[in-house]
């Protein structure tokens, strides 16, 4: 199911124009919250990064929180 949820987030990501690149998740001991680095390039001067935080809501991945986050 995660897989599944994660294919169809890519799949809808993908339609925009760029480059993207995601980290593996990083699950906590109770599989309840997960780290993902995150990176869009749209040319030399134009992209972002951003590190998230999910929570798993009711068998979701709910995104709770975005750190580390740089664009140009």
């Amino acid at each position: 199911e995660e897989r599944r949820q994660m294919k169809s987030e890519l799949e809808r990501i993908s339609k925009i124009p760029g480059l993207y690149s995601f980290s593996r998740p990083i699950f906590d001991t109770s599989k309840e919250y997960a780290l993902v680095n995150y990176s869009y390039s749209c040319g030399y001067t134009c992209g972002r990064h951003c590190t998230y935080l999910f929570k798993k809501v009711n068998g979701k991945w709910i995104k709770i929180m975005e750190a580390n986050c740089h664009f140009s």
